[in-house]
């Protein structure tokens, strides 16, 4: 087996003053290191100030600017087609990142529940039952939960680092020529991590997946319908295509994550698609 290269992410929101949250996801490969900063409200997640950086690339100089489209966008759901527009001209690699760190954001927000006006975490809690119903095998198995959100986070206190994520990926090539790809994410409230062998052609021969930490046991049931990616061209699906056989409301959004956003991208970089070529 030969290594051939890693790649990771990582996600961190702060709040290094009372009236402001800083959110940065870091994105390390062996041709780029680059990172995408938003300044934010705490009340209201209004975007304040935004940066994008990259450090070093391979074939290009560094690049360091502010992005002041996107102030005053609500980091938030919903908040997609308006970035994307706000980026346009950016690298590839750029809306990956601030998307990256809006889903920061979003989970940060347990610990501003009094800023954004909820009365105390089990009132957030029902919030989400009500909002996000169906969204994923926790909000979809609400009947069998035995432990609430609350419960899974009731011994955190955070007021300086409110939430981390990291997320990796490595890729090897087998002596038949086939690939084995490695993606982990383990962050503030989850651990969960897949594998999955392709041919040189990137159609997945084996994939195998596992939920670690969770909200609750139900969320571990999501790890068996990874293998269900067998037979999938990575080169020609996209990200709805691997969540609909991942489960979809049935499925685990961290581990649909890892399989259409790490494990398809690389594949795609791999074989000369955007973002570039790490073989």
């Amino acid at each position: 087996m030969e290594y051939l290269g890693q790649r990771h992410w990582h996600c961190m929101v702060t709040r290094p003053e009372k009236n402001l949250v800083q959110a940065r996801t870091t994105y390390l490969t062996i041709t780029m290191e680059a990172m995408a900063s938003l300044d934010l409200d705490p009340g209201t997640l209004e975007i304040r100030k935004a940066r994008w950086d990259i450090f070093r690339q391979e074939k290009e100089r560094p690049v360091s600017r502010p992005v002041p489209a996107l102030h005053g966008l609500t980091a938030y759901f919903g908040s997609g087609p308006a970035m994307k527009k706000a980026l346009t001209g950016l690298h590839p690699v750029a809306g990956g990142l601030f998307a990256e760190t809006v889903r920061g954001i979003i989970q940060a927000e347990t610990f501003l529940i009094a800023e954004r006006n909820f009365a105390c975490l089990e009132d957030y809690d029902e919030y989400w039952r009500e909002n996000y119903r169906d969204s994923c095998r926790y909000y979809s198995n609400l009947d069998r939960v035995k432990a609430d959100w609350a419960c899974h986070v009731a011994d955190q206190e955070r007021t300086d680092v409110l939430f981390n994520r990291f997320k990796s990926a490595v890729w090897h090539r087998l002596p038949e020529d086939d690939f084995l790809i490695s993606a982990a994410m383990a962050d503030s409230f989850h651990n969960v991590g897949l594998t999955i062998r392709t041919t040189p052609g990137f159609t997945v021969v084996e994939a195998r997946g596992r939920v670690r930490r969770a909200p609750d046991t139900v969320c571990k049931e999501a790890g068996s319908t990874v293998a269900g990616l067998a037979g999938t061209d990575l080169t020609k699906t996209d990200k709805r295509n691997i969540a609909a056989i991942m489960g979809g409301a049935q499925g685990c959004v961290h581990l649909i994550d890892l399989a259409g956003d790490v494990c398809r991208q690389l594949a795609l970089d791999l074989t000369g698609g955007p973002g570039g070529n790490e073989s």
